[in-house]
């Protein structure tokens, strides 16, 4: 239960863990319509900690992490796995304290060992894109207040548990390996003539306008569509497959996949 909040949307937010995602999730709570009236930050990364404070007026960088946990009613752990036990290791929590574990390589259960057993845990997901309150957010165990805080910073989905959250997180993992596969793709483009900035914003409408369609007929339907014989897509997708481009990819995936149902 939210204990001192109008409602799980409103809930004073404070943030253990003051990295990228943090800066993400802070820069879109307080560019919001809305925005908070007060933001916590705890002092780990002093530098992003004073960035955040001098940007946005609702942010206060509290003394300790503990202070983070008694000035807000809701508290997201945003650690590096390899510092959790040393920031988490005492923290006492107030009882039904709503709390997320953000942290994308350790499951829930070995959260909840290292912080008392007084904090309702939530795992989730946000997306550095939270920083415009775009992009899914998957969480479990369901819950309308876990939902109403998350829809700050995305669109929540549920999960039914740590394996379906785990997989979908492989997803996630790709980011850096799609925005490079794009990236190569615009440098391409440059190489032969076209302006690397029409090339990017070319290939962003045009993923925007597939993936829209994808969304209603799935993305296999949508290839399978595409892939006219003897057509261009047909022969760039033979291309990549001959490659081993797509056996590669699912070589990542099985690799990340492995690595979290060990965490």
């Amino acid at each position: 239960m939210i204990e001192r909040g109008e409602a799980p949307g409103a809930a004073i937010l404070g943030f253990i863990g003051t990295g990228h995602i943090t800066t993400a999730m802070v820069t879109g709570l307080c560019t919001a319509e809305s925005p908070p009236a007060r933001v916590l930050v705890s002092p780990r990364n002093a530098v992003r900690a004073a960035a955040l404070a001098a940007r946005f007026p609702a942010v206060e960088i509290a003394p300790s992490n503990q202070a983070v946990v008694d000035g807000a009613e809701v508290v997201l752990i945003a650690l590096r796995a390899e510092h959790a036990a040393a920031a988490l290791g005492g923290l006492s929590f107030r009882p039904g304290q709503l709390a997320f574990s953000l942290i994308g390589t350790v499951s829930l259960d070995a959260v909840r060992r290292l912080v008392d057993g007084h904090a309702r845990l939530v795992r989730a997901g946000p997306l550095p894109t939270s920083a415009k309150r775009m992009g899914p957010v998957a969480y479990y165990p369901e819950g309308a207040e876990a939902a109403a805080v998350l829809a700050r910073f995305g669109q929540p989905m549920a999960v039914a548990g740590e394996a379906q959250f785990n997989t979908l997180w492989c997803l996630v993992g790709l980011i850096a390996t799609v925005a490079g596969l794009f990236g190569e793709v615009g440098r391409w483009a440059a190489e032969k003539g076209v302006e690397a900035g029409s090339a990017d914003a070319f290939l962003a409408a045009l993923f925007q306008a597939v993936t829209a369609q994808a969304g209603e007929d799935g993305f296999a339907a949508v290839a399978e569509a595409a892939a006219t014989p003897g057509g261009l897509n047909e022969q760039a997708a033979r291309a990549f497959r001959a490659d081993g481009g797509f056996e590669a990819l699912r070589d990542a995936l099985d690799s990340m996949h492995a690595r979290l149902a060990g965490g």
